[in-house]
């Protein structure tokens, strides 16, 4: 239960130096083979290189193991960082994890920039748009940064923080997470083709997730060693030459979530909903099955909680708030629902369905009011019997009225309208909203809208209340939002006079939100099409018999680099014993009675098929003198000398 009363039992503590003017210290648990971690920082005050208690600063001490200490603007000093295995993976057991620390000090960086407008008028809300640039970064790796924000870039003129120009606003953290590439190439290519083989390339494009529109422009470059079959190009592409290009411009789907597409079943007669047993895949009168309205939810502006399931937009609600305006909504009603809005609509309530929303007031009977059942866990009906216009209690002319309910197919997520007993007086002069609307009123749709008559709203009508009539079904499918991937074909074939060696196609990808272009590493495999060595032979010749003969073998060229296996043979001459399996071979000149010329033949093998030979003489001169060769002369030169010593003595 103590940190620091053994700091060698469950304790690993490591230091860092962290400098004047830091912007930020930072120490995280990313992996970890204990489920339960604590991480402490402090800093070593007293300089003994021991974490103590009082120098605590910082701790993160939740249930799980990934723990993270982010210090802003650190003081200058000796830094400790202890991690304690609170909960090991079992009794005695030594985990291993993963702690990433950084620090980020104050000198600027040039891979972080920060755009803003140049003049902003006070008090009004602006953008600041963080670039990037990241040019050895890997997937899953993760980078911290810090931007200063002041009235002014000046230096800083005093030692008070607070007032320094280029940070007098705050200090921004700034965390960047090198995620997949967005442009990748793939081949069906063996490391080793031949002349001739096709190779199929894909390249695909990840759809794009950050907060702006972008257009990419991705170039592949055919090299001279392929051709292209320009019929194998998909997508809509410009060939010119040995490049194809396509030219995608991308939608932001940042933050998109998924959304609903409606249809009736006056055009589409699929829109059905359950029967449970009746005649027709119509209306469903709950009735029918014994279910009355709840006399519980009665009056006007009011609303009840029901504690049914309800499947909207993919998540599954435990409960629903039913209003006595027509709306259901999934949590708090909110705002002022009487008044009925042209969805999505960012006010109060938001988070909702609206079958038939209108300023009402319920009034229950036997056979009016609202009736919410489920059938098991996969379908929740809310219906509305006899609902009038508040108005209808002082205008015997507001004689509208409707039967209405939703069934929600919580397997699905999808949901329906359906409408009986319809009459329209007023009509549209009423106001009315039937649609959705997500959690933030920012995503959402209505099929039908008219402002209601005290409202003074200035929307544009949609649609029309009178479409509605009885046995009119409207069907709402949840549609997830398409982050599939583009995809682009093309197939190249190795020319046949190809001389062989690397030839691989070179991808680049430019968008206009950045301006250096990339170069896409090829994730297949790097092709080498096989072409022979050249074999040659380096020796010297002639030789004196009884001489040393070395010849060196090697290749002027090989376009594949392979490993290569070097084989000799002789062909001519007095046969000499040599190592025939090397690059280099030596023996001694034999004996000859006269000059000899000798063959050799040198074989390389680059073991993929290819191989190459050279052949080289050497030749062998007798070094044996006959007759009145140069031995004979000295004999003469020397008898002179004998006789005149002999005088002499």
């Amino acid at each position: 239960s103590s940190a620091y009363d053994d700091l060698s039992d469950g304790i690993n503590t490591t230091f860092y130096t962290v400098p004047a003017d830091a912007k930020r210290f930072v120490a995280r648990v990313t992996m970890s083979e204990s489920p339960d971690l604590d991480l402490r920082v402090g800093i070593d005050a007293n300089g003994d290189g021991i974490a103590q208690e009082d120098e605590q600063i910082a701790i993160s001490a939740t249930a799980t193991a990934l723990e993270s200490v982010d210090i802003m603007s650190p003081a200058a000093g000796s830094y400790w960082v202890t991690i304690q295995n609170w909960a090991a993976s079992a009794e005695g057991a030594e985990d291993a994890y993963t702690l990433a620390t950084a620090i980020v000090d104050g000198e600027f960086g040039d891979n972080l920039t920060a755009e803003a407008d140049t003049a902003i008028a006070a008090l009004t809300p602006f953008d600041i748009r963080f670039k990037w640039s990241l040019a050895d970064g890997a997937y899953g790796d993760m980078y911290f940064g810090a931007v200063d924000l002041g009235t002014s870039a000046d230096e800083a003129t005093t030692q008070d923080a607070s007032t320094q120009p280029a940070g007098n606003l705050g200090l921004i953290a700034v965390d960047v997470m090198r995620g997949m590439d967005d442009v990748t190439l793939e081949g069906n290519a063996d490391p080793y083709m031949q002349r001739g083989d096709t190779v199929d390339y894909s390249v695909t494009l990840l759809n794009n997730m950050t907060p702006g529109d972008r257009t990419h422009t991705i170039t592949a470059t055919i090299p001279d060693g392929m051709s292209l079959d320009e019929s194998s190009v998909t997508g809509d592409a410009v060939v010119s030459g040995n490049d194809i290009t396509w030219t995608v411009a991308q939608e932001s789907l940042f933050g998109a979530e998924p959304y609903y597409i409606s249809r009736t079943n006056i055009d589409d007669a699929s829109c059905v909903l359950p029967n449970f047993g009746q005649p027709n895949s119509g209306y469903i009168d709950l009735a029918a099955f014994n279910i009355f309205p709840n006399t519980e939810i009665t009056g006007d502006g009011v609303d009840a909680v029901f504690g049914f399931p309800a499947n909207f937009l993919g998540t599954l609600y435990n409960s629903i708030h039913v209003t006595d305006d027509g709306i259901i909504t999934f949590g708090a009603v909110g705002g002022t629902p009487w008044i009925n809005q042209l969805t999505p609509n960012t006010d109060a309530p938001n988070n909702l369905v609206a079958p038939f929303w209108r300023d009402m007031e319920l009034i229950p009977s036997d056979t009016a009011g609202v009736t919410v059942a489920s059938a098991g866990a996969s379908y929740t009906i809310v219906e509305f019997d006899d609902m009038y216009h508040y108005r209808a209690a002082t205008d015997p002319d507001a004689t509208d009225v409707v039967d209405f309910q939703v069934v929600f197919f919580n397997d699905t997520g999808n949901f329906a309208f359906a409408y009986d007993n319809v009459s329209h007086a007023y009509g549209d002069a009423l106001g009315v909203t039937v649609g959705w609307e997500n959690a933030s009123g920012t995503s959402g749709g209505a099929d039908i809208y008219s402002p209601t008559y005290y409202d003074g709203a200035e929307q544009a009508q949609v649609g029309s209340v009178q479409t509605i009539q009885s046995g009119l079904i409207i069907c709402y499918d949840l549609t997830q939002v398409d982050t599939s991937a583009k995809v682009f074909n093309f197939s190249t074939q190795i020319k046949d006079d190809f001389t062989g060696g690397a030839t691989n196609v070179v991808l680049t990808n430019t968008t206009d939100d950045v301006n250096a272009p990339a170069v896409v590493d090829d994730t297949g495999v790097e092709i080498q099409v096989e072409g022979p060595p050249t074999a040659m032979i380096v020796g010297s010749s002639p030789v004196v018999e009884k001489g040393n003969v070395q010849l060196d073998g090697s290749v002027s060229y090989d376009p594949n680099g392979d490993e290569l296996s070097y084989t000799w043979i002789q062909l001519s001459g007095v046969p000499v014993s040599f190592s025939a399996d090397s690059a280099t071979i030596n023996f001694l000149a034999p004996d000859v009675k006269e000059d000899q010329t000798m063959a050799f033949q040198l074989s390389v093998d680059d073991g993929n098929g290819n191989s190459d030979t050279a052949v080289t003489s050497v030749v062998i001169r007798n070094n044996k003198v006959s007759g009145g060769g140069t031995f004979g002369w000295l004999l003469l030169l020397i008898s002179p000398l004998l006789l005149l010593r002999r005088k002499k003595v």
